[in-house]
């Protein structure tokens, strides 16, 4: 399997919106260093949603660029990236996320999905969710997660509550595995050869977002944490619900088979 990563995107204003409240962006190209991407949508009734977007997906690949997510795994910086020092908050939180994890007597095994779990979208999402939250991801998803949970926490005390919130798919791409990191109504889709699947859940209410970055240190109890066994030609797709509700996992296969012509 090749360890190059090819990435790309794109984000419009909505019909309903007169400014974008999307953010996304990724950093990394190849598997031995990590590829992250992060789509984040700001929440349009909260007054800074479009702030909360773009600070998250900004902070986030900030911590790459400073090779913070790659010395948390290694303990030493990567020549690709410029020096900096992690916070000492910041590493006592990842630090217990990790003993919370140990501590709850799972296997790393047991939040793995397999090639063989993908054969229909109904049972690939019945595999994804069945998996416990609590199981070990690794140190540098546990990096990733308290780096949210912080996030979240400085939105709060600088807006204040429910002031600047946003959803977020982000996916974290290391060795052979693939990482997911969600909250709210961002959808990952995974296309692989020629079936889509979303690994996301769909929003069972229609009422307003109940878990959303900038709720504070809560929003812990509300990322939804999974990893993926990747295969070659594995394509991943984030995206907003605003084009989820318009766009079928159909017709993101009929849309990749048309690229693939031309």
């Amino acid at each position: 399997m090749s360890h190059w990563v090819f990435w790309g995107g794109d984000s419009r204003v909505g019909l309903k919106h007169d400014k974008n409240q999307d953010a996304w962006k990724a950093f990394g190209n190849n598997l031995t260093e990590g590829v992250l991407v992060v789509v984040c949508d700001g929440v349009s009734s909260t007054e800074y949603g479009r702030e909360a977007a773009q600070i998250v997906v900004q902070r986030l690949t900030e911590s790459c660029a400073r090779g913070d997510l790659f010395r948390s795994i290694h303990g030493k910086k990567s020549l690709f990236h410029q020096p900096s020092s992690i916070n000492e908050n910041r590493q006592a939180i990842k630090n217990q996320s990790i003993e919370k994890q140990e501590n709850s007597g799972q296997k790393a095994e047991d939040l793995l999905l397999s090639s063989s779990d993908l054969q229909t979208e109904e049972e690939v999402i019945s595999a994804f969710f069945a998996r416990n939250v609590a199981s070990q991801d690794g140190v540098g998803i546990a990096y990733l997660r308290s780096l949210v949970v912080d996030i979240s926490q400085d939105l709060r005390e600088e807006f204040g509550r429910a002031k600047a919130a946003c959803t977020m798919a982000l996916v974290w791409l290391f060795n052979r595995e693939a990482y997911f990191l969600s909250v709210g109504d961002s959808p990952i889709f995974l296309l692989r050869k020629n079936s889509c699947f979303r690994l996301t859940e769909k929003r069972k209410d229609s009422g307003r977002l109940r878990a959303f970055i900038g709720m504070g240190r809560e929003i812990d109890e509300h990322l939804h944490q999974r990893r993926l066994e990747l295969k070659s030609g594995d394509c991943f797709i984030l995206a907003t619900d605003g084009v989820a509700e318009f766009v079928s996992t159909k017709d993101i296969i009929n849309e990749r088979n048309i690229l693939i012509e031309k």
